[in-house]
C-alpha cells in the first residue's frame, strides 16, 4: 500500500487529537428510571371490563386518546420550554441547597474551548443545556417510558430524573385535564342538544298520535310509524350521549396514579459522556479520509503534469 507511512503518523496523531479532546470535556453521568403508563386502566376503573374498553376503543376511533399509543405528546412535553423552567426551579437538598438553575450556574464545567470562543450562559443558553440533559424513551409495545438526566454531577443526575419524573407526572395530568375538560364539555354540549331533539320528536309523535285516533287511511298509519321510528332514534342518540357524558364526567372526576415505578434511579458509577475511544476512531477516520482525498489528487495532478510535459517533448 502506497504512502503506509503517511497514513500511519496521520491515523496515530489524529486519534491523539480525539484523545485529547475527549479528555477535555467534563465527564457527564446519566441517571434513568422506567415508569409504565396507567392512563389506559382508568376505564377499568369506572366499571367497564376488558371486553367493553375493547369493543368501544374499536367502534368510536378512541384508540389514539389514550396516552402511550399517542407518543408524540410526551417528546412535546420533555422539551418544551415550561417542562425546562420546571426543571431549573427544582430545590436540590444538602449540601447543594440551592435550586437547579443556580447550582448550573456555579458549579456547571464547560469545555476549554467553549469558555473561550461562547459568552457567558444567558437565560436562553441555560434552558437548552437543561433540554439537552433530558432524554425519553417510549416502549409503545410494553407501555412504558424510559426517562434520563444528564449532569456532571453523578448524584444530581440521579436526584433530578427522580424531580423530572414528578414534575412530567404533574405536567402529563394537567394536559390531561384539560383534555378531559373539553371533553366533557363537548359531551354534554351534544347531550343536551340530543335531549331536545328527542323531546322534540316525542312531543311531534305525541300530538300526532293524539289526534289521529282513528287510523282508517294507510297514509296516516304509515306517517305515524314514521313519527314512531324518528322518536326511537332521537332516543337512541339522547341514550349514548348521556352515557358518553357520564363516562367523560367520571374521567374527569377520578383520582388514579398516572404511572407505576418499575425501575428507580440509581447514583451512576461510570460517566454517560464522553466516550474517548469513539473519539479517537471519529478524528481517525476523518483524517484517514482527508488523507486519501489529497494524495488522490496530489497524484492526479502531478499525472496531469508528467503527461503535459511529454507532449512537450513530443512537439519540440
Amino acid at each position: 500500500m502506497k504512502h503506509r507511512t503517511i497514513y500511519l503518523i496521520v491515523c496515530l496523531a489524529s486519534g491523539l487529537i480525539g484523545l485529547f479532546v475527549a479528555l477535555s470535556m467534563p465527564k457527564e453521568y446519566g441517571s434513568s428510571l422506567k415508569i409504565a403508563d396507567e392512563h389506559k386502566q382508568m376505564d377499568l376503573i369506572i366499571g367497564l371490563d376488558n371486553l367493553s374498553v375493547w369493543v368501544r376503543d374499536k367502534t368510536s376511533g378512541m384508540v389514539g386518546d389514550q396516552g402511550m399509543e399517542d407518543p408524540e405528546i410526551y417528546s412535546l412535553l420533555v422539551k418544551s420550554r415550561d417542562f425546562a423552567q420546571r426543571m431549573a426551579e427544582v430545590e436540590l437538598p444538602e449540601p447543594y441547597s440551592q435550586t437547579y438553575a443556580q447550582y448550573l450556574a456555579t458549579h456547571r464545567r464547560a469545555p476549554w474551548w467553549k469558555r473561550i470562543f461562547e459568552p457567558k450562559d444567558s437565560a436562553e443558553r441555560l434552558f437548552e443545556v437543561i433540554s439537552a440533559n433530558i432524554q425519553s424513551k417510549l416502549d409503545t409495545k410494553h407501555y412504558t417510558i424510559q426517562l434520563q438526566f444528564t449532569d456532571q454531577d453523578p448524584l444530581v443526575a440521579a436526584l433530578m430524573v427522580d424531580s423530572m419524573r414528578a414534575v412530567f407526572a404533574l405536567q402529563l395530568t394537567q394536559v390531561r385535564t384539560r383534555k378531559a375538560k373539553i371533553d366533557y364539555d363537548n359531551a354534554r354540549d351534544a347531550r343536551r342538544a340530543a335531549a331536545y331533539k328527542y323531546h322534540q320528536a316525542q312531543e311531534t309523535y305525541g300530538c300526532y298520535a293524539d289526534t289521529h285516533t282513528d287510523l282508517a287511511l294507510p297514509g296516516e298509519q304509515n306517517k305515524l310509524q314514521q313519527l314512531e321510528h324518528l322518536r326511537d332514534e332521537a332516543f337512541d342518540v339522547y341514550r349514548k350521549a348521556a352515557i358518553k357524558a357520564t363516562r367523560m364526567r367520571a374521567l374527569l372526576q377520578r383520582q388514579v396514579p398516572d404511572f407505576t415505578l418499575l425501575t428507580n434511579p440509581t447514583v451512576p458509577l461510570k460517566p454517560y459522556k464522553p466516550n474517548a475511544w469513539a473519539y479517537a476512531l471519529a478524528f481517525m477516520f476523518i483524517a484517514w479520509a482527508l488523507t486519501w482525498w489529497t494524495l488522490r489528487i496530489r497524484e492526479r495532478l502531478k499525472n496531469s503534469r508528467t503527461k503535459e510535459l511529454k507532449n512537450l517533448k513530443n512537439q519540440a
